[in-house]
């Protein structure tokens, strides 16, 4: 789920999105820089930031928005193939 959007965090960046989601469990989650963002099957930005917490079961995502995206929404429901 998206839960934060911003238009640039520092000089020269691009707006983006942070996804965070949980119950992963503790199995490493195989995400990667640039790997593809979706909302429903189209995709809708890809990956620039992974974090992983085992301890706490969860994943969170930076994004960038592809600009193909239209409108992203804070509470979109987003996913990343899982490997």
């Amino acid at each position: 789920m998206v839960v934060e959007s911003f238009d640039a965090q520092y000089l020269h960046d691009t707006p983006g999105h942070i996804g965070r989601g949980g119950a992963l469990g503790r199995k490493a989650p195989g995400i990667a820089l640039h790997d593809p963002v979706y909302r429903e099957e189209a995709i809708i930005g890809y990956v620039s930031r992974v974090r992983w917490d085992r301890t706490k079961e969860s994943l969170e995502i930076e994004f960038d928005p592809s600009t193909k995206a239209g409108r992203i929404s804070v509470g979109d429901a987003v996913w990343v193939h899982l490997k």
